[in-house]
């Protein structure tokens, strides 16, 4: 009995010794490991530091290089500009000799376009004149083609008269019937911008018209025409 106890001590012992090396080697490995952890991290940080340095160092070196190829570019258009001008520089020093006659020719080329000018004038003043009487034309049978051909008339901003009529249709004499008219700016030539109802023929009187300027055989024309085109239907 003695002998057992005396073993049941030393296993107890060693048992006791042992959990304490284990709790030892435990304390241990959970304060290495948490080096290794933080080591881990301090790496990362000095790795995303080192990685963000690199790409601002390649980012001022590209921006380098950029701004190395604009100076260029700008030192060859200066290079460029320099080289016209003093091209120019050798024009006009041979331009110079040159003064004496070309002041010739320019009064020369100066009195020919003062001629032309005034033929120009003169023209243009006839074709104002020539405009002004057809507007004039348009303008003073208005109460004449109202008395006689139950004409009614109405101007618009554009220069476009409307001339409408009745009296045409034996079935409907109210019935109102239009077409309107202007003298176009560029071409002094009367158009025809809208007929109703649409007749035929429309294309000859209006070129008569602008052959004769006789705007009261063109609106009889177009009264005969209405007038034909009613009895039909």
């Amino acid at each position: 009995q003695s002998i057992k106890r005396m073993s049941d001590d030393i296993s107890a012992k060693m048992q006791a010794e042992l959990a304490d090396v284990v709790s030892k080697v435990n304390t241990w490995s959970l304060s290495r490991e948490k080096e290794l952890q933080d080591w881990q991290v301090d790496h990362r940080s000095f790795l995303d530091t080192h990685n963000e340095t690199t790409q601002k160092l390649k980012a001022r070196d590209k921006h380098a290089k950029a701004r190395q190829e604009q100076n260029a570019q700008e030192a060859s258009r200066h290079q460029e500009a320099l080289q016209k001008i003093a091209s120019e520089a050798n024009e006009l020093k041979t331009m110079s000799s040159q003064l004496p006659s070309e002041l010739q020719d320019l009064q020369k080329l100066l009195t020919d376009e003062k001629e032309n000018y005034d033929k120009e004038l003169q023209a243009l003043s006839q074709y104002d004149r020539a405009r002004a009487q057809k507007q004039s034309s348009l303008e003073s049978g208005h109460e004449l083609y109202q008395k006689r051909l139950a004409l009614k008339f109405e101007r618009f901003q554009d220069g476009c008269l409307v001339i409408k009529m009745h009296n045409i249709d034996p079935e409907d004499p109210q019935r109102q019937f239009y077409f309107s008219i202007r003298v176009e700016d560029d071409t002094n030539t009367y158009t025809v911008r809208e007929c109703n109802p649409e007749i035929e023929g429309l294309d000859q009187l209006l070129s008569r018209l602008n052959e004769t300027n006789c705007l009261s055989a063109f609106v009889r024309g177009v009264r005969k025409a209405w007038r034909a085109h009613a009895l039909a239907a």
